[in-house]
């Protein structure tokens, strides 16, 4: 949403924090709670099973979540 002299300010402040929000929000979806398992893969590199922070994605597109 760009500067719109028609958007009021609640409004483009209220933008701004969903965003930050939806931000907020992706960032705890990548933090890992805890390993639950590792394996080594046929070229020798080690491959982890991890449990990531549950978050709730009400409103972003499944594209933003994957």
């Amino acid at each position: 949403m760009k500067q719109d002299e028609d958007i009021p300010p609640e409004e483009h402040e209220k933008w701004n924090l969903d965003r930050e929000r939806e931000a907020d929000a992706l960032e705890d979806y990548k933090k890992v709670e805890r390993v639950i398992g590792m394996r080594e893969d046929d070229e020798g590199d080690v491959e982890y099973l991890v449990k990531c922070m549950v978050f709730i994605a009400e409103s972003l597109p499944l594209a933003d979540v994957l």
